[in-house]
């Protein structure tokens, strides 16, 4: 098996991708009255099948709202093409520097969106646990038989999201038009 050092992008595939870091955006919700915190890096690239094209996109993020000191994180893989990959398989299986690592869930959801197979799979974070993934050298991934490495870009999202979700759960930072504090 190859591991690939992009986001999302099936094992057969031979693409490269670079991509770069963002700063996490802050937006704030006025009718659920939460602050959201997220840090993603969006892909759409045709694969080595030519039937194939995958969308996908790879995300941090929080919802928090008022006086919540321990908003949950979520992990975030989306992944659209035209058949589904993932359907009769959830396993999911971390590397942080070589060694296992679990997230304190993950849960996989299927749909179909027009003519796309959307395939989501979320893992449940805690806020160590964001830090341990900030720390590492590596952090890799496998979904069912698929390995994956997050890339540069997607490490600095882990190292600035954490800050940035502190700053909104301890009320130091707003979104335009209000806020968790």
């Amino acid at each position: 098996m190859k591991i690939h050092t992009f986001i999302f992008a099936p094992a057969t595939a031979s693409l490269a991708i670079t991509a770069s870091a963002a700063a996490p955006k802050v937006t704030y919700d006025r009718f659920k009255q939460q602050t959201s915190v997220t840090a993603s890096e969006n892909q759409s690239r045709k694969t080595g099948d030519i039937n194939s094209t995958v969308i996908g996109e790879i995300m941090i993020t929080s919802d928090i709202k008022a006086g919540d000191k321990t908003p949950s994180i979520g992990l975030g893989f989306v992944f659209a093409r035209n058949h589904w990959v993932y359907f009769n398989c959830h396993d999911v299986n971390f590397l942080v520097d070589g060694k296992p690592w679990q997230p304190e869930s993950v849960k996989f959801q299927n749909q179909m969106e027009k003519s796309a197979a959307v395939e989501v799979v979320t893992a449940t974070l805690t806020r160590a646990q964001v830090q341990e993934l900030a720390a590492a050298s590596r952090v890799e991934y496998r979904i069912c038989r698929d390995e994956f490495a997050f890339d540069n870009a997607m490490m600095q999202n882990f190292k600035d999201f954490g800050p940035a979700y502190d700053k909104v759960v301890s009320g130091e930072l707003q979104a335009p038009g209000g806020g968790a504090q």
